[in-house]
């Protein structure tokens, strides 16, 4: 077995100070609008300096129709960014490297504007059409770019 101690280089170049992970969670800890909170960057940031050697972020949402859950962090838009930064500096101090995971709510969205998509229509969901489905994979690249921009070494 290895160290839990040793560094663990990736694939992508990026080389964990250990092996030791924080799989995403849903605390429920952000704005109403998604913007981060100071409870969830405490906590989170707690986790990396326990010794966590990557720090994932809970389910963060890639566009305001794909929102599941109250206290849901957001990377939808632009006006997510100024925390998503704070967030990803606060762990890289901590010594983690800190990841976001990407999520779209699909059938289970349930807040304003949600599109509850899935692969059939029905029980108030609507299957997913052509333009639904670019407009979603657009919106998960646009996610990922904006977690870049904001510091973060990768996402989920």
């Amino acid at each position: 077995m290895p160290d839990l101690d040793a560094p663990l280089p990736l694939p992508c170049g990026l080389t964990l100070p250990n092996r030791v992970v924080l799989a995403p969670m849903t605390n429920r800890q952000s704005n109403p609008d998604g913007t981060l909170a100071t409870p969830e960057l405490r906590w989170l940031r707690a986790r990396a300096e326990g010794g966590f050697g990557l720090v994932m972020t809970c389910a963060a949402f890639v566009s305001g129709e794909g929102k599941a859950w109250r206290g849901q962090l957001g990377i939808a838009s632009e006006a997510h960014a100024p925390g998503l930064r704070r967030l990803a500096s606060a762990l890289r101090e901590a010594g983690s490297a800190p990841f976001v995971q990407l999520h779209h709510g699909g059938a289970l969205a349930t807040f304003a504007p949600a599109l509850k998509l899935s692969t059939a229509d029905g029980d108030g969901v609507r299957g997913a059409r052509p333009d639904d489905l670019r407009r979603v994979v657009r919106d998960f690249v646009q996610a990922a770019q904006r977690a870049e921009r904001a510091g973060f070494a990768g996402v989920e």
